[in-house]
């Protein structure tokens, strides 16, 4: 999602002109009307830049991961101008990368009372609630984002990974095709359609046909460089019985360090060269 700057604030006078100027005394209140209105909104003005310089610092700050220092910098600018959406959402994201999903979905609902139209808001939102297992609250955010822009493909995927979470095939499979309908490049999509159709739970899901077709995309999209494809193109070759193109992708996915850490991907590969599908039918 595109990073949310700040507007630059813009101040403006109005002048009020009498007709006719009758005595000295009205000329000098006049005067200082103008000169107290201008040292106000000159005040405003400069306590608005001072918010955004500490915006701009904390976005710094978050873009090196220095996510603490970040909030405090956007804790400086909320103290100046705490009616900034901007400020809340950045913050909130920087609490999200910490791993503090409580403050995270505060800060995201103190934006959206400010503006309640900001996708990209229901969509981090609904990011934290993911992380928290908390799916439902996760589906109604990317839904509410969908309701704001309905040609957001990662939103679709979003929401299709929760449903898929919750077991709601229907809705994952779904929420994945209108992804790829979007963008027809959306590896990650192909990826987790073949995994379903490879792996669900429910066996009125699985496919085995459709699971090498959509992982083969998924890994054609990614260059075939990318270990979660080449698995999950293992565990589709598993389900139409072809184990030895199972055993050779999963050893292939398992040469990524981050992969081979899993448990699970060692034990996939175990039944594929046990001539089993994963999970087994």
């Amino acid at each position: 999602m595109p990073w949310i700057n700040i507007d630059d604030y813009s101040g403006s006078l109005t002048v009020m002109k009498n007709n006719v100027i009758r005595s000295t005394w009205t000329i000098l209140s006049i005067a200082l009307f103008f000169l107290f209105s201008c040292a106000s909104t000159q005040q405003k003005q400069g306590e608005r830049g001072d918010a955004r310089f500490y915006h701009n610092w904390g976005d710094d700050h978050y873009r090196k991961g220095e996510y603490d220092r970040a909030i405090s910098n956007y804790n400086k600018a909320l103290e100046i101008d705490p009616r900034n959406d901007a400020v809340y959402l950045n913050r909130g994201n920087a609490y999200a990368r910490k791993g503090q999903y409580d403050q995270a979905i505060s800060d995201y609902g103190k934006a959206l009372e400010i503006d309640p139209k900001k996708e990209a808001v229901y969509f981090f939102r609904g990011n934290a609630n993911f992380n928290k297992k908390e799916y439902d609250q996760a589906i109604s955010d990317y839904s509410k984002a969908l309701e704001i822009n309905p040609r957001h493909a990662l939103v679709y995927f979003n929401r299709g990974v929760a449903h898929g979470k919750k077991g709601q095939y229907d809705q994952a499979i779904s929420d994945y095709n209108k992804a790829l309908e979007i963008d027809p490049k959306h590896f990650r999509a192909c990826n987790n359609l073949a995994w379903i159709f490879a792996t669900a739970k429910d066996p009125n899901f699985r496919d085995g046909k459709m699971a090498v077709e959509f992982a083969s995309k998924a890994c054609e999209l990614s260059g075939w460089k990318e270990p979660n494809c080449l698995g999950t193109l293992a565990a589709a070759y598993a389900r139409v019985g072809d184990f030895e193109n199972a055993v050779k992708w999963q050893e292939k996915a398992l040469e990524d360090p981050q992969f081979a850490k899993e448990a699970e991907t060692q034990e996939r590969l175990k039944f594929y060269k046990d001539r089993k599908p994963w999970p087994p039918d």
